[in-house]
């Protein structure tokens, strides 16, 4: 018997080695993917960035990774069309040949089944939701306070329970810096997740956060700057290898928390009623530190409209 258990325990353990090696080879093929989504799926370039026979790349990809490259690829494409239509006025048909599809309708059957409204619809809800806020904010500036008023759905029934004041700790995490379009930071979380797998950081206490240095308001996009990250215990440490990643932590002390369920393309809206309607009816003021973003679950196993991030507002302390 205690041989068997040595042969299971060693089986085990060789597994996880394999697994992880397997890992960081995938990581160069998300990278890959994140900066060559106009271009068509090429599963033999694939292979070859990963050194592995396209014979058994699909396997492999799909046993470390956790899902099958088509899916990687036809989700991060989704994510990038979402966001042109709520932020952009790139045309629906342009916004298609970019994601790789043959036709709109082709296009439109995908993006529906994924975010539940046809790609017009959903541009026109983006679009009404955010102007929506704004006049919100404005109709509170001149007729006073009304927290109701364009309350966005995804912050739940009620604007008098949607935010809770709170006084977190500071987590350790691994942080990826990213610089641009806080929309496109998805590309920046698809090579953290790469490798984070890579070096074993995945458990059932981690957690993911963006942090977010600057107001999109107030900058170029080219000057925003942001963080993608992940948890990590005090016992881990990064490599000279594991640059540009960096070691830093999320803030604590008193904020302003919300959650917000759906897309993330459509952050904005929550980020608008926070700051033009709650904020200046609460009483309080912002703190110093920079907002955060905590993803509650997995997109890759939840449609988009199931999707939960608490955003955080550092809060001046109260004298």
């Amino acid at each position: 018997m205690s041989g068997f258990l040595t042969t299971a325990n060693t089986s085990h353990e060789t597994r996880e080695v394999t697994l992880q090696a397997w890992r960081k080879r995938m990581q160069r093929v998300a990278d890959w993917l994140v900066d060559h989504l106009d271009q068509p799926f090429d599963l033999d370039r694939l292979a070859e960035l990963a050194h592995f026979s396209p014979y058994h790349f699909y396997r492999v990809y799909s046993v470390a990774m956790g899902e099958p490259v088509a899916e990687t690829v036809r989700r991060m494409r989704l994510h990038r069309a979402a966001v042109l239509l709520a932020t952009t006025n790139q045309p629906v048909a342009e916004i298609a040949k970019r994601s790789r599809y043959g036709s709109v309708q082709a296009f439109g059957r995908v993006f529906r089944a994924a975010y539940g409204l046809p790609p017009a619809q959903y541009r026109q809800h983006a679009v009404n939701s955010l102007a929506l806020v704004k006049r919100g904010a404005l109709q509170t500036k001149i007729e006073g306070v009304n927290m109701t008023a364009h309350f966005p759905s995804g912050l739940g029934a009620s604007p008098e329970t949607a935010v809770q004041i709170t006084s977190p700790v500071a987590v350790r995490v691994a942080a990826l810096p990213h610089s641009g379009s806080y929309n496109s930071i998805g590309d920046s979380f698809q090579r953290l997740t790469a490798w984070a797998i890579g070096r074993n950081l995945f458990g059932a206490e981690t957690r993911m956060y963006g942090i977010y240095y600057d107001d999109p308001d107030s900058k170029p996009v080219h000057e925003l700057r942001s963080d993608a990250c992940i948890s990590v215990p005090e016992s881990f440490a990064l490599n000279a290898q594991d640059a540009p990643f960096h070691i830093t932590q999320t803030s604590s002390g008193r904020c302003a928390r919300m959650v917000f369920t759906g897309p993330y393309a459509e952050l904005h809206t929550a980020y608008s009623w926070l700051y033009y309607v709650w904020l200046p009816a609460s009483g309080e003021e912002p703190g110093t530190q920079p907002p955060i973003e905590e993803y509650l679950n997995d997109p890759r196993s939840l449609p988009p409209a199931q999707w939960q991030t608490a955003i955080s507002i550092p809060l001046a302390e109260k004298p």
